[in-house]
């Protein structure tokens, strides 16, 4: 009898150690999930040669026209965030 219970003791603890241990990881991979949703910080510039405007990440600040292909070191001015 006694160790009838120790057993389903034992096997109801660990269920309970792997549950919680398996709430964790998805807790943690929705939070790393969730960086990606919020949106990115860019900068909108214009290029000095053709005037196209374009935007950048602040990470990478040289950045490329697309219209006109030359090279651009821009003055990174804040933008507000669009609200959805």
């Amino acid at each position: 009898m006694i160790s009838i219970s120790f057993g389903l003791f034992f096997s109801v603890f660990t269920l309970m150690i792997v549950w919680g241990l398996v709430g964790l990881w998805i807790v943690d991979s929705l939070r790393q999930i969730r960086k990606y949703w919020e949106p990115a910080e860019y900068k909108i510039i214009n290029c000095p040669q053709c005037h196209y405007k374009f935007f950048i990440f602040p990470r990478h600040p040289q950045a490329q026209c697309p219209a006109c292909g030359q090279v651009v070191h821009p003055k990174i001015r804040k933008q507000k965030h669009l609200k959805y």
